[in-house]
């Protein structure tokens, strides 16, 4: 293998995890052996994850896993995209779901 032996085993333990980095508030899913960045907590929320189960990169080792590309609204699953686009619509009024919403949904916030 090409992978070091550290960045192997927070592979395995982390694949499919989302992982905050150490000295940043950045967060990146692990996929297979590589990381993908979440630009945002809308985002993130679409894939399931939350402040409360995100894991911390406590030995520093995301720096040394190649990085693939940015996660966006084509990863998440359409079903799940048109469940969190009706409850946007549902809650548009309040100021927390325009904030983090409306540049995945503008036609919302019209």
């Amino acid at each position: 293998l090409d992978i070091p032996k550290d960045n192997l085993a927070f592979l395995a333990i982390y694949n499919g995890c989302v992982v905050k980095e150490l000295a940043s508030p950045k967060c990146w899913f692990i996929e297979n052996d590589r990381k993908r960045y979440i630009p945002d907590e809308a985002l993130m929320e679409m894939l399931g994850f939350s402040g409360l189960n995100l894991k911390l990169d406590k030995e520093n080792v995301l720096p040394n896993v190649k990085e693939g590309s940015p996660m966006s609204l084509a990863d998440i699953p359409p079903t799940r995209v048109q469940e969190i686009r009706e409850l946007v619509a549902f809650s548009r009024n309040e100021v927390v779901f325009k904030d983090r919403f409306s540049r995945y949904f503008p036609d919302l916030f019209v």
